[in-house]
């Protein structure tokens, strides 16, 4: 029956952890500007007198806050099924972006399953911790690897007082 367990937990675990993801894009990393934008002259504006008026310097936020927050990167999984067996799995991560091609990253796993039948029943709740790096490859392929730390409950059964055989 633990080896049932477990295979279940495992199965799960791979299964739903990249069912859906999800990270935000800041707009201003969304818009891009045209041809037409970039090669057009601005016009400039004139004075009463007919001179030019001198262009305003844009605001600027603290460089070090607008840089910081520039770099950080919002994700996650959600999944779900249900019925029987029933599962549930939150998992958001927060990145930094170290360059234009790598991020590390943590974040906090939760996952909830429950399992019935008429020999067997399971309900437990699993939760623990991740941390990650992502080399990107392209704008939409990366490669990751990830390392997490779960809590998994295993209620006595009976059978740990079974000998082990090796």
């Amino acid at each position: 029956m633990e080896t049932v367990r477990l295979a279940l937990i495992v199965s799960f675990l791979v299964t739903f952890s990249g069912l859906v993801q999800a990270q935000y894009v800041p707009e201003e990393k969304r818009q891009t500007e045209t041809a037409a934008d970039t090669t057009a002259p601005k016009k400039k504006e004139k004075t009463q007198a007919g001179r030019e008026k001198p262009e305003k310097a844009p605001k600027v936020k603290s460089e070090s806050t607008n840089s910081f927050w520039k770099k950080i990167s919002f994700g996650g999984n959600i999944g779900g099924g249900f019925g029987d067996p029933t599962f549930l799995d939150i998992s958001p991560t927060i990145g930094y972006k170290l360059s234009d091609k790598f991020e590390l990253g943590l974040g906090p796993n939760y996952a909830y399953y429950r399992f019935k039948n008429d020999s067997f029943s399971a309900d437990d709740h699993l939760y623990g911790g991740r941390v990650y790096g992502q080399f990107n490859l392209t704008k939409s392929i990366f490669a990751r690897g990830e390392i997490e730390s779960i809590r998994v409950s295993f209620p006595d059964s009976g059978l740990a007082e079974a000998p082990v055989r090796r």
